[in-house]
């Protein structure tokens, strides 16, 4: 990320596998790579994946144009879980915006499909949360994911 650093994400493919395969499908086609950090709130979440703030402007509601059914799980929004937003609180309604919890959330728990945690960089995430907003929660100066990197991760031993 810019001027940030890096983080890792390790999936729960087995878990949440259309989720899992969207968003890996999305970033091995570069469709992350420049989009800003849209949606900053300090103490909850940082949400990006909107193509709609690619060059600087939007609403909100901008994905891939199609959108997931959920897959619902057990999974709670515990800090650094990494979720698929959905607009206006809908389900099926999930395409491309996916948000990184900050702390332990559980009022978002079966309302969103968590489908991979931060595994590495969580204070790269924190660092973002701390920059300035509008009062909509959008950064002053953008935030952008440069690129997303794909490897396979050997599965860690207990």
């Amino acid at each position: 990320m810019e001027k940030f650093g890096t983080f890792v994400l390790r999936f729960h493919a087995a878990i949440a596998p259309n989720q899992t395969a969207n968003f890996l499908r999305l970033a091995d086609e570069g469709f992350f790579d420049g989009l800003p950090f849209h949606r900053v709130v300090p103490r909850f979440l940082v949400q990006t994946g909107n193509p709609d703030f690619r060059e600087g402007g939007g609403d909100g509601t901008g994905g891939p144009g199609y959108f997931l059914p959920p897959e619902p799980n057990d999974i709670p929004h515990t800090r650094g879980a990494v979720a698929m937003a959905r607009r206006d609180g809908k389900d099926g309604t999930a395409g491309s915006q996916w948000f990184v919890c900050l702390l332990d959330n559980p009022g978002l728990d079966d309302r969103s499909t968590v489908f991979a945690w931060v595994a590495e960089g969580m204070d790269t995430l924190d660092r973002v949360a701390q920059v300035s907003t509008d009062r909509k929660r959008v950064p002053l100066k953008p935030v952008r994911v440069l690129s997303v990197d794909l490897r396979e991760i050997p599965p860690q031993t207990p």
